[in-house]
């Protein structure tokens, strides 16, 4: 529903009869697609206290709390990369206080965010969280420092320009869904950043070759420089040869 609602709102370079028709077409196929009990899972959204992940050791937000916990209790470097289920199941007070004899489950994080934190400490927490929604803002803050003929440009103009719309647009997915697995340490979330700091690099490529405008946007009440020497202002007295 979020990335939905983002592609309606924010895909700006393309047609808004296509989003909207893409829209359908998604959520169709969902409707005809879903396997067999998937809407009756999906209405459980709507009783969550209900649900054994509010109510039980292993549920979600108790796995929530110990992860705090953790990194509370290690809030600089955390218990290490790949150590929660350690602490779940030889470290933590969840094993400390099982009761002899019974069973005892390796829980993982089940949560990005509480990952990076119970690993990696308060510091990494802020890293990982900077390294998402820094991403969603620095693609949406170099789309608005691009010409806006772009948009309709030639074909290079054109890509780099919806390749700041399809990667924010990425990195929110992302943001979403790791709320709810533990993905902190995966490919998938380094690989989007590594493309987004390859399109900076091909936008300042690209406006240097166009001599467009700089990449960065002029503060305010001052004039865009274009490309070339600056202007001599007035009473500009030549330097003798």
């Amino acid at each position: 529903m979020v990335v939905g609602l983002v592609v309606l709102f924010t895909l700006k370079g393309v047609d808004v009869t296509k989003r909207i028709g893409f829209l359908v077409v998604t959520v169709v196929a969902l409707i005809l697609g879903a396997p067999k009990g998937y809407w009756d899972q999906m209405r459980t959204l709507l009783e969550p206290t209900s649900d054994y992940n509010w109510q039980t050791r292993e549920g979600r937000k108790q796995v929530a709390k110990r992860g705090m916990g953790y990194m509370m209790d290690y809030p600089f470097f955390g218990v290490g990369i790949d150590n929660f289920r350690k602490m779940e199941c030889i470290l933590g007070d969840k094993a400390l206080n099982n009761a002899p004899g019974t069973g005892l489950r390796c829980t993982p994080p089940h949560n990005s965010y509480v990952e990076a934190g119970a690993e990696l400490g308060i510091p990494g927490l802020f890293l990982f969280c900077g390294l998402v929604f820094g991403g969603i803002v620095s693609m949406y803050r170099l789309r608005r420092r691009l010409p806006p003929q772009w948009a309709r440009g030639d074909p290079e103009e054109r890509f780099l320009y919806l390749s700041t719309l399809y990667f924010g647009l990425a990195m929110v997915a992302f943001a979403i869904t790791c709320t709810f697995l533990t993905f902190a340490w995966l490919e998938m979330l380094y690989i989007i950043a590594a493309y987004m700091a390859g399109l900076y690099v091909c936008v300042e490529d690209k406006l240097r070759r166009s001599g467009g405008l700089p990449a960065t946007r002029p503060r305010r009440g001052q004039r865009p420089v274009r490309g070339g020497p600056p202007r001599p202002g007035p009473g500009f007295i030549a330097a003798p040869q």
